[in-house]
């Protein structure tokens, strides 16, 4: 019973993963360019005196975008050049931000590989609670 009740769990976790991945897929193509635009103007926030600020995304994204983080850039007071190129490697929704001194990375890959290694992880090491199931949850209550 415990190796069944572990299975089913194990294929709920994955079920949910998969399902929250392609929710997230849609969410991206729809909505990547505010989510990066959003991830952008928090650097440009941080970064007022950078002399400038490369952005990298998908070619569908860059003309937009570059308009849209050039006003945000002028709005923030940010006196440094705003450069947002299209590059075929950067998937819909990602975002390369690069300056002088550092650099940000925002990948829809990474995020999805970071959620499958918790999963794993709590499927390997669940807690004492989600061992104990709902009927003694609810008996101890």
């Amino acid at each position: 019973m415990d190796a069944e009740s572990a299975a089913m769990r194990a294929d709920a976790a994955r079920l949910a993963c998969t399902v929250a991945g392609v929710i997230a897929g849609r969410a991206l193509e729809r909505f990547g360019a505010d989510t990066i635009e959003a991830c952008a103007v928090e650097a440009l926030e941080d970064l007022r005196a950078e002399p400038r600020l490369a952005v990298r995304v998908a070619p569908r994204l860059a003309e937009d975008l570059a308009e849209r983080l050039r006003g945000e850039a002028e709005r923030l007071g940010f006196e440094g050049a705003v450069i947002v190129r299209a590059d075929e490697e950067v998937a819909s929704g990602d975002v390369v931000l690069e300056w002088r001194a550092g650099a940000i990375e925002r990948s829809a890959a990474e995020i999805e590989d970071r959620i499958a290694a918790a999963v794993d992880k709590w499927l390997d090491h669940p807690s004492e609670e989600a061992a104990a199931g709902p009927a003694q949850e609810a008996g101890a209550a």
